[in-house]
């Protein structure tokens, strides 16, 4: 995708309205914006039995109709997903997506300026978070504010005393960003935040240069986002300590403060200790204003580059310096307000050792550039990728110390696999799988890396990926939101962001990105949270972990955003003179999947063609951009995934190919634990185990998590658990209808993300299951299961998990005891159960549960026996009289 030179026209641009059109998002979750006339253009619909699509135009005609293409059902969301590709539909207009007997979409449209205005949005965001100024009306509008937080009389805490500074004395330290929903302003999250959006000017200072969004410094010469960006570093280089060169970690007030505007509240401020993570972040963004400023205010950019090795200095001789909130001290209070605590600091190292070499040039930083590093996407606590990302935009000056070629190896590598997840890994064709805290911010780190391997690659899918992911923010995904406030017909309107709550205005500041959904454990709001991970999201201001903002989350999401656009332009000026592309380069088919379409956009004619009979292509030649669809003739009974590949020939030349794979009969395979379809009390997050990607986390007593497992050869498997476990033993097993399947029995690991494997046996008939893997004592984090079969026979051991934790008994006066001559024969036969070991002349009750504490029956035992017609496998008897709780364990064959 490329675009032909933005036209600043302003099309109409569907604000949230107040009253939500439902029925256009039950079924149909796209971009709520609109579209770039030669991007991919994709809509999932979700829950539905249809099997086409139109689209219609300002005048109600249909431009087009295609297939809806089956891509299966999405564990996180728990729906049933189909896409409709209308990628080929380029002319710009008003248009809506109508589903027959589903719906019809909100309008959108397609143009070249889809995103300007969203986009200006996004970085004035920043204008309207900036501490210790008013915003006047001409640059705010109706969200004009007065001052707060001038920050001209900050106390040093004991914790933050220094060579010279001690506790009790006042220093300045105004200007700067709030930094979420609160109004504090914290170093380390302002490192990643600036240190994005510098990097983003790096790349793309063409299209920033000449990008502007009415603030008061727009009519200097300054590009405004330097401007912008100068506000937060003006703040910054105050938090040193010019004593020692070490880097206080916040501006803040002792405890967080209620929702009032920025100039009602009044509470003392401090800065508190110096960390190293503290120091290395700001050393990094220090070093990059230094080359960045330089040419705009040189004066302030030599102090910059000042500050940041005094910085170096620092963290040298204090190399392992985490930061925790201090405690009250004398007549100082406690601090309460965000840690951004970090106990490792190798990722910061090497990215303020990238800085300073690529704007020194100095081979003592080049020496702490350790390419065998971890990179992972970034985020406040990894930072070590945004050092790649410097490298990269200076290949040509660091070449000669810095081997660039693993640098882009990296890139690439970690941006196709986000690329592979969004072509065949996620129904809603998207790049996500992480619904962490702060997961949309995820996502736009996401789009920024794809961004970067597209830059390197020219690969158009990767660009395809990064406008997915955009789509996701903007609607395509299952809570129904677009996430950025003020933009889409259904758009997050409530984020818990001070100034947006206290301003008695409707709605929230335009422009803010929300948090996005969250799996974990979340007890913010009255009210239950969606049990699906990607649908676990309210739009309300107390939902602060779905629902807050945070300016390390908006400026990945204002770089992807500009970012689009800019590397959209490229490929757009790349395209040869006769070009068919297709809309994917790979199609996945399920083990009984049928059929599957893709589009190609074209400008000549153009054949398909392939050596494999296992399908067929309809059409295999056309003169324009087209639908085509794939059918299966003969199903892959191997017991393997069987690959293929069409290729697309312009003039019998081979223009571009798309890959096509169909599940066989496997006999081995994985599950990743974050593919649940639904969950109680975990979370995803980063993990450290081969391979990268995520694991699941934050696992309690009597969590679970629910997979489907295909089953295509019964037999016996050898399952392997990747755990990991700090300082606890665990029990978790794996039930199906009641039935335990497989036990797990762990032992401490050594800490966590330090990852072992246990293994168990377990006994399958062919088929679909949908099994609960319940943990019965937690802590622990589990990265993936692994299944192989090893025998047609059922040689599995028998698995009895120890008693879980059953819900309280009432009254809690009566002890629950296990009476050793109370028993159950197990296993059972029949659906007569008798009890042995009872006393003759008591009335005795009983409640039976199943594993995971569901309770199925109650009643009396008449004649020592309970008549109970329970299903195979295993389950909990409570039996009470006056005096006492008795557990016993049923095993029913």
């Amino acid at each position: 995708m490329k675009t032909v030179r933005t036209l600043f026209v302003v099309y109409a641009i569907f604000i949230t309205s107040f009253a939500y059109a439902q029925t256009a998002t039950q079924h149909i979750r796209m971009n709520q914006l609109g579209f770039l006339p030669y991007a991919q253009k994709n809509a999932a619909i979700v829950n539905t039995t249809a099997t086409s699509f139109s689209i219609k135009n300002a005048e109600n005609q249909v431009v087009f109709t295609s297939s809806l293409n089956t891509t299966g059902f999405w564990a996180a969301s728990g729906e049933q997903v189909k896409i409709a590709d209308f990628t080929i539909v380029t002319t710009p207009g008003t248009y809506t997506l109508e589903v027959p007997d589903y719906g019809t979409s909100e309008q959108f449209i397609i143009h070249d300026s889809v995103y300007t205005n969203v986009n200006n949005a996004l970085i004035k965001a920043f204008y309207y978070n900036r501490a210790s100024t008013e915003l006047f009306e001409e640059h705010a509008g109706v969200y004009n504010r007065k001052a707060g937080h001038p920050d001209t009389s900050v106390i040093v805490l004991p914790s933050a005393a220094g060579p010279v500074r001690v506790a009790g004395d006042k220093i300045s330290t105004p200007k700067g960003w709030y930094d979420a929903g609160d109004y504090n302003k914290y170093i380390v999250n302002s490192g990643i935040t600036v240190g994005t959006l510098l990097q983003s000017y790096e790349m793309y200072s063409a299209h920033w240069d000449t990008t502007t969004w009415n603030i008061p410094e727009s009519n200097n010469t300054v590009p405004d986002i330097l401007d912008e960006v100068k506000w937060n570093l003006d703040w910054m280089i105050t938090m040193q300590d010019p004593d020692d060169g070490g880097v206080y970690n916040k501006t803040t007030e002792a405890s967080f403060s209620g929702s009032f505007m920025p100039d009602k509240v009044t509470s003392p401020r401090y800065v508190v200790a110096k960390g190293t993570a503290a120091t290395l972040d700001f050393a990094a963004v220090m070093a990059m204003a230094y080359r960045i400023y330089k040419p705009y205010y040189p004066s302030f950019a030599d102090s910059c580059l000042a500050a940041a090795e005094y910085a170096w200095q620092w963290a040298v001789a204090n190399p392992n310096k985490p930061f925790t909130n201090p405690a009250a001290s004398g007549i100082y209070p406690a601090v309460t307000t965000g840690g951004y605590g970090d106990n490792t600091f190798s990722d910061e190292r090497i990215w303020a050792a990238t800085e300073l070499f690529i704007s020194t040039l100095d081979q003592t930083y080049a020496s702490n550039i350790n390419l065998t590093e971890t990179f992972n996407v970034p985020m406040w606590r990894n930072v070590a990728m945004l050092s790649l990302y410097s490298l990269y935009n200076h290949k040509l000056s660091v070449g000669a110390s810095v081997d660039t070629a693993t640098v882009k190896s990296i890139l690439t590598s970690k941006a196709r696999s986000l690329q592979q997840l969004q072509a065949t890994g996620n129904p809603y064709r998207v790049p996500v799988s992480d619904f962490s805290w702060g997961s949309n911010g995820v996502v736009a780190n996401q789009i920024v890396l794809l961004l970067y391997g597209f830059n390197i690659t020219n690969d158009v899918s990767l660009l395809n990926a990064a406008t997915a992911s955009f789509d996701y923010i903007l609607g395509r995904n299952a809570t129904e939101y677009s996430f950025v406030t003020g933009y889409g017909h259904k758009a997050s309107r409530n984020v818990h962001h001070r100034p947006s709550e206290a301003d008695k205005i409707a709605g929230s500041i335009p422009g803010f990105l929300a948090g996005g959904p969250n799996g974990g454990n979340k007890a913010d709001c009255a009210g239950e949270y969606s049990t699906f991970a990607a649908k676990a999201y309210r739009d309300e201001i107390c939902s602060y972990t779905t629902n807050e903002i945070a300016i390390n989350w908006q400026s990945p999401v204002t770089c992807a955003g500009h970012g689009i656009i800019s590397a959209y332009k490229s490929w757009l000026q790349q395209l040869p003179a006769e070009f068919a592309y297709p809309a994917t380069d790979a199609v996945s088919f399920a083990r009984t999947q049928e059929s599957a379409t893709f589009s190609v956009f074209a400008n000549t004619s153009y054949s398909l063609q392939t050596s494999d009979t296992w399908y067929t292509i309809d059409p295999t030649d056309l003169n324009e951009s087209g639908i085509v669809t794939i059918t299966i003739t003969e199903f892959n009974d191997g017991d393997s995934i069987r690959n293929g590949m069409i290729y697309v020939t312009i003039n019998d030349i081979v223009f571009d190919s798309v890959q096509v794979s169909q599940t066989g009969r496997l006999k081995e395979f994985r599950i990743q634990a974050e593919d649940f379809t639904s969950m109680n009390g975990v979370q995803t997050e980063t993990t450290s185990d081969v391979g990268g990607g995520l694991n699941v986390g934050w696992i309690d007593n009597n969590d679970y998590m629910m997979y489907t497992l295909d089953i295509t050869t019964s037999g016996s498997y050898t399952i392997t658990y990747r755990y990991a476990a700090n300082i606890a033993s665990n029990e978790f097993f794996m039930i199906y209808n009641d039935s335990v399947y497989s036990l797990a029995q762990t032992t401490p690991t050594g800490g966590w993300q330090v990852w072992k494997s246990y293994t168990d046996t377990a006994y399958f008939e062919e088929g679909i299951y949908e099994i609960k893997l319940f943990s019965q004592y937690g802590g622990f984090n589990l990265n993936y299961m692994d299944f192989s079969h090893i025998s047609n026979d059922n040689i599995a051991a028998v698995n009895i998990p120890t008693t879980p934790p059953l819900p309280p008994d009432p009254p809690s006066s009566i002890a629950a005891i296990t009476h050793t001559n109370v028993y159950v024969k197990n296993p059972i036969q029949f659906n007569t159960i008798q009890v042995f070991g009872l006393e003759d002349g008591r009335d005795y009750s009983y409640t039976i549960y199943t594993c995971s504490g569901q309770k199925i029956q109650e009643g009396t035992i008449c004649n020592n026996s309970i008549v109970a017609p329970l299903h195979s496998g295993m389950y909990i008897c409570k039996i009470r009289d006056k005096a006492a709780v008795i557990h016993c364990v049923i095993i029913k064959e």
